[in-house]
């Protein structure tokens, strides 16, 4: 699945409000980037 930037991810073809995971994600993928 697909998360865009203004926290709606995209699933399954339907658009889903999940700020909480986008926020999730996007600290993941800053500790990644760091590590």
């Amino acid at each position: 699945d697909a998360v865009t930037d203004n926290g709606v991810a995209k699933v399954n073809g339907q658009m889903v409000d999940a700020p909480v995971i986008t926020r999730a994600r996007n600290l993941l993928a800053r500790q990644a980037a760091l590590s």
